[in-house]
């Protein structure tokens, strides 16, 4: 009975381990990003992001800011995944409600990004500077 036992607990920990390894892996939402002038939030159970920008963009240098910023007064909504806010251009001001409770099993990172958050992070929205290529960061 008990080689039953220990040859069935054996075998579950081989599938699961099997699954662990094989299990198709999200792309890195931090890796895989384009360069941004502006911080992000990125949601880490879908890998989806929004820039939070005030400020025109360069008509063709990539994230880099106009030399010239016409005078500006827009009011738009922010969303993402249950994330909600406002961006008002007049006032130079992001606001944003992130639900901190929400936690994520798998988030959408490589393991070295992981290792940028602590880990086991478990929160499931990030902010991050994704300006330089070579030195992506993320909080928390």
């Amino acid at each position: 009975m008990w080689r039953k036992i220990i040859w069935i607990a054996v075998a579950a920990v081989v599938a699961f381990s099997a699954w662990l390894l094989l299990r198709e892996q999200k792309e890195c939402c931090l890796c895989g990003s384009f360069r941004y002038h502006a911080p992000c939030l990125i949601d880490l159970k879908t890998g989806r992001l929004i820039e939070l920008d005030l400020y025109f963009a360069h008509e063709t240098k990539v994230a880099e800011l106009a030399e010239e910023q016409p005078e500006q007064g827009s009011f738009s909504i922010i969303m993402l995944g249950n994330v909600s806010g406002y961006r008002d251009t007049s006032r130079k001001y992001i606001e944003v409600d992130v639900p901190i409770a929400e936690k994520t099993i798998d988030p959408a990172l490589c393991k070295s990004c992981r290792k940028q958050i602590n880990g086991i992070f478990a929160g499931r929205y990030v902010l991050a500077d994704l300006y330089d290529n070579e030195k992506r960061r993320s909080f928390p």
